[in-house]
């Protein structure tokens, strides 16, 4: 005989998961029993949001991330890490525990039934998910969690969500009993064919073009298509770009890597993509406000070939002359073994454009010559990032001088929620990022404002030795809205902070703690932290005048 509980249990150890993130309850108690007696090792996170901002770090390093609450308020504070996966395509399972059956409309404690006035946590999931079910019978359990892990990793990968009620978890079954209701998987999506046919008006327009372009995508960040992409611009002698979420799958010596496009892209980058370029190979993107700089008709207008597995996005905010529904990889492995076999007549004529961004492009000047400069700042970082480092940017300013200034040196090396923006994601999640590289050197970018919401996460880093690096940008205020009144000429309402000592929050916590007033000082406290290779946090204070630069395109 097993109970429920140990059948979850087992069935996630046979799917591979060795860490899961959380915050145990009544109601789900017994699962925390049986996932560490099947040694699975749980993090105690300090918020619900602070383990669905983990489970989907570690997922974009391992995978596959978990994280379980208990019902009610816990299940709905997972809800921001989990929509902020679903925005991104990252595979996590939410598990949720729920107020026994017998229960259901008695306003059991923290019920969530959506019976009476409970919250409906199963169709709260359902907006930010690929799946959310409420498990009914305890030989569901199998069935539905493997359909649910199935899903999260099929066509466009995403979070998924099981709601549990407590009872189920400790009743007992038969090891080997069946599913009673049978369910089965959902059908493999069907892609359109892409054959000759396609390559030929593919290369057609590739040759006609006197510009060409990758435009790379978080769709097209496999290590095999990313190999792929290379490949082909160098046979064809295209330039790559990409866009911030993918910025972290190409090394910045990569040969025709020119950099990050957007509002707060790189300069060149830019230049190419929406000055020079006349066709762009668009794969896996969605085109976005930003990466578009607020869809400018100058890339609107362009001639493009899209590839992506999603086909609703084909024809999102820019229509192609070429839309291949397929995978990306398969895509260029096809146009790789195409133009190898044909050898066609190509223009040839494009060049890598060094890459030299200047100062004033992004930044306001500022008169404070005696204060820490934010760029100089990221020049110091980047000599300390590896090929085995990553880095993980929170939200704000601070993500867009990573973005401008930091180099990449590894492969999946810079991590960004490049969809929703929660602020503190990159705080929490860096723990699961570095838990899921076998704790490798890992440097979370963040700013004050940032650090704040989900800081006390430093703690759960401390409990469990995993040594990430907090590098905090502080200048005391929520410096994207305050640039932008500051801009428009308005008073500075609602974003300026106070003073925190950080260095001291650190140590109170149990990491090492730095205040950082010198770009002296940066260095020596980087050098001792990734010496002792404890969690450490860094309060660098910056000159609180400069503000990265948007750029938007004419038109």
């Amino acid at each position: 005989m097993m109970t429920g509980a140990g059948l979850i249990s087992e069935l996630l150890v046979d799917l591979g998961i060795k860490h899961i993130f959380g915050i145990p309850g009544v109601y789900v108690l017994p699962l925390f029993v049986e996932l560490e007696k099947a040694g699975i090792q749980i993090i105690l996170t300090r918020h619900e949001q602070g383990a669905a901002f983990m489970a989907d770090g570690y997922a974009r390093k391992n995978g596959l991330g978990c994280c379980i609450s208990t019902a009610g308020p816990g299940a709905l504070n997972l809800i921001t890490g989990i929509a902020a996966s679903y925005m991104d395509s990252i595979p996590v399972i939410a598990i949720t525990g729920q107020a026994p059956l017998a229960g259901f409309g008695k306003y059991a404690i923290q019920e969530g039934t959506g019976i009476g006035r409970t919250p409906d946590i199963v169709k709260a999931f359902e907006a930010c998910t690929k799946f959310s079910k409420r498990i009914m019978r305890i030989n569901d359990i199998k069935n539905d969690l493997e359909t649910a892990v199935h899903i999260a990793k099929q066509d466009r990968k995403g979070p998924v969500h099981l709601d549990i009620p407590c009872n189920l978890l400790t009743e007992e079954m038969e090891k080997n009993s069946q599913s009673l209701c049978h369910m089965s998987f959902p059908p493999e999506p069907i892609y359109e064919e892409i054959g000759d046919d396609c390559f030929d008006r593919v290369v057609e327009e590739i040759s006609k073009a006197k510009s060409p372009v990758f435009l790379v995508g978080a769709g097209a960040t496999s290590e095999k298509s990313i190999g792929l992409v290379i490949e082909l611009a160098k046979l064809l002698n295209i330039p790559i770009v990409c866009t911030l979420r993918a910025k972290g799958f190409f090394r910045s010596s990569d040969p025709l890597f020119c950099g990050v496009v957007g509002c707060l892209g790189q300069h060149d980058a830019n230049k190419i993509l929406f000055t020079e370029s006349d066709l762009i190979l668009a794969l896996g993107l969605t085109f976005s406000y930003l990466t578009t700089q607020g869809w400018a008709k100058s890339i609107v207008g362009k001639k493009i070939i899209r590839v992506d597995i999603d086909k609703e996005e084909l024809t999102r905010n820019c229509l192609p002359i070429i839309a291949v529904h397929n995978k990306v990889e398969a895509f260029l492995e096809g146009l790789l073994k195409y133009t190898t076999r044909k050898n066609p007549v190509l223009n040839g004529t494009q060049r890598k454009l060094m890459v030299k961004t200047s100062d004033e492009c992004f930044i306001q000047e500022s008169d404070r010559q005696q204060m820490v400069n934010p760029i100089e700042t990221m020049k110091i970082i980047h000599k300390y990032i590896t090929e085995n480092t990553t880095i993980v940017t929170d939200i704000g300013q601070n993500a867009y001088w990573a973005e401008q200034y930091l180099e990449t040196k590894g492969f999946n090396s810079y991590i960004v929620s490049g969809g929703l923006g929660a602020l503190g994601h990159g705080v929490a999640s860096a723990i699961g990022v570095c838990l899921g590289s076998n704790k490798e050197r890992t440097i979370c970018i963040t700013g004050d404002g940032g650090f704040m919401f989900t800081g006390f996460e430093v703690s759960t880093a401390v409990q469990y030795g995993i040594p990430v690096i907090w590098i905090i940008f502080n200048n005391q205020s929520l410096g994207t809205q305050k640039a932008w009144l500051r801009k428009h000429n308005l008073p500075e309402v609602a974003c300026n902070l106070p003073y925190v000592d950080f260095a001291g929050l650190a140590r109170a916590l149990g990491a090492n703690g730095f205040c950082v007033n010198s770009f002296v000082e940066l260095e020596r406290a980087l050098q001792i932290a990734i010496t002792e290779q404890k969690p450490a946090v860094l309060d660098v204070i910056i000159d609180p005048d400069p503000a990265p630069v948007f750029q938007f395109s004419k038109g």
